[in-house]
């Protein structure tokens, strides 16, 4: 929420038009910081959908391949790959994976 400071006057506008517009400037600001997270929206689709064929073809072959055992571990080994293609596409949806900024900064600092 916005306090009496954050209000911005300008000439002939009220405070509320000038809280509003401070809201909105802000907004947008975070927005636009947020617009960051949609450059892998693509990747992540790709990964989505490879992720999505592979445990398909995974539970099939588990399915279809009861008692051959060379085959029934091959699919073992595409739901393996499915896992990790999905836990890629995770690491891409964190947000704080590329930019570490320590948060127990301040618990290091000790007062001797």
């Amino acid at each position: 929420m916005l306090e009496k400071d954050d209000t911005i006057k300008t000439e002939g506008q009220k405070p509320e038009d000038a809280a509003a517009e401070a809201f909105l400037e802000k907004e947008r600001k975070r927005l636009y910081e947020n617009k960051t997270d949609d450059n892998h929206l693509f990747l992540r689709n790709i990964l989505n959908s490879i992720f999505i064929i592979l445990a398909i073809l995974a539970m099939i072959g588990v399915l279809v391949f009861k008692s051959e055992s060379f085959w029934l571990t091959i699919s073992y080994a595409v739901g393996i790959v499915a896992v990790l293609v999905k836990m890629v596409e995770v690491m891409l949806r964190m947000p704080g994976i590329k930019k570490q900024e320590p948060r127990y900064k301040s618990r290091l600092r000790t007062k001797r």
